[in-house]
């Protein structure tokens, strides 16, 4: 994923765990709607958010300005 082409391959996975996010959000578990509220560092329970850094990618869910979203 480090190579040339490498940040589209990324790109994609990310679009597939998007897909499934709230597929994945049920098999993680009871209580996920009291943690993930947006209110911390998180973005709400049915919200998908990754940003790019510039010293890599990460995909997590974030609280992050509109601009930065993908």
């Amino acid at each position: 994923m480090r190579s040339e082409g490498g940040y589209e391959v990324i790109k994609k996975a990310i679009q597939k765990l998007e897909a499934r996010h709230m597929e994945h959000i049920a098999a993680y578990g009871e209580g996920n709607e009291r943690r993930l509220t947006g209110r911390h560092e998180t973005a709400d329970i049915n919200t998908f958010v990754w940003v790019s850094k510039t010293e890599g990618l990460e995909a997590q869910q974030l609280q992050t300005p509109e601009s930065l979203t993908h």
